[in-house]
């Protein structure tokens, strides 16, 4: 396939390659399309707007009650772990007292 031959200076500087009419047709016949697409492209753009906004609302709203539920586990952790080290001491304790450790230990 050959190339097409290149234009001469005075095809380049011409406007008979640009009608007029068929441009004035286009954005006659279309105009109306061309606004309605251009409100609708608006409609959409506020719409996704508020979506990004409510969308961001919740994800704050989440992360807040996920580091307050963090905050719980952690204080109900150390709640249990001091409940097993007390009862723990209170087991050695009393064992000791009562000298049931010593024997626990002490049979064959």
């Amino acid at each position: 396939m050959s190339a097409p031959p290149p234009l001469s200076p005075e095809s380049i500087n011409s406007w008979e390659f640009l009608n007029l009419n068929n441009l004035h047709t286009i954005v006659c016949d279309c105009g109306d399309k061309i606004v309605a697409s251009q409100i609708e492209m608006q409609r959409l753009k506020d719409q996704l707007g508020k979506d990004f906004i409510m969308c961001r609302v919740d994800h704050i709203s989440l992360q807040y009650k996920l580091e307050y539920h963090n905050r719980q586990l952690k204080a109900i952790v150390v709640v249990m772990g001091s409940v097993m080290v007390a009862m723990f001491g209170m087991m050695v304790v009393l064992g000791y007292e009562h000298n049931i450790i010593p024997m626990v230990f002490m049979q064959p």
